[in-house]
């Protein structure tokens, strides 16, 4: 189990040098082939389970790396076995997780119908886990939207949808971007949804559009 921790805690740092300087696949790439060889060391089930979670989740981030490095098949290769690894071990969220960062790179290559398989696989697989759980919400809107996303770019007349939960979505996103301290990303996450909210045109969406600029507006 302290193996489990210590991979958990590594994985953690590696992903605050990633979001400071982007990049990192050599590094991270390197960390996550050698810890592999921690999975075929015996164990007992807890503690299988639980190192297979954490070298998933290691190995999603080698993945994400590899994409921000513009390492197309390496990104696909760490995905893939970061799904097998949470797979294994029955981890649905991260299976999901995974999922759903894959899905977003494989739009971005230009592969929508790709894309949109993998994120209507990541919310089946959000099925298995209990409704208590708060990551099933955050997954649940992250693939929502990364779908609307996938189907907008395929043309196709289910995408002006999105989540059918109302303001709820909305008004977590907005929220949420509110303790951003990037005034960049406040505006440019902010923007697209303030233009859907505006669209819809009733009282709670036009005065969540309203708050929505609020937020997008401040400096500091």
């Amino acid at each position: 189990m302290a193996d489990g921790a210590e991979v958990e805690c590594l994985t953690r740092h590696l992903r605050d040098l990633v979001r400071e300087f982007g990049g990192q696949a050599a590094a991270v790439r390197v960390i996550a082939d050698q810890s592999m060889r921690l999975g075929v060391v015996p164990a007992a089930p807890p503690v299988a389970a639980r190192l297979g979670s954490v070298l998933a989740e290691l190995n999603e981030l080698a993945g994400w790396c590899c994409a921000d490095s513009g390492l197309e098949d390496h990104a696909r290769h760490y995905f893939q076995r970061a799904v097998m690894l949470a797979g294994k071990v029955r981890d649905a969220v991260q299976v999901s997780s995974t999922l759903r960062y894959a899905g977003a790179i494989e739009r971005e290559y230009g592969h929508p119908n790709d894309a949109l398989k993998r994120f209507q696989l990541g919310q089946y697989k959000l099925l298995e886990v209990p409704g208590d759980d708060p990551r099933t919400a955050v997954l649940t809107a992250w693939l929502a939207g990364e779908s609307a996303l996938a189907l907008a770019d395929m043309r196709h007349e289910q995408a002006p949808r999105g989540n059918p939960m109302g303001c709820g979505w909305p008004r977590t996103a907005k929220d949420g971007a509110a303790s951003l301290r990037s005034l960049r990303a406040r505006q440019r996450w902010l923007r697209s949804l303030i233009v859907e909210l505006d669209a819809r045109g009733s009282f709670d969406h036009r005065e969540l559009a309203m708050l929505a600029r609020r937020v997008a507006a401040v400096r500091s």
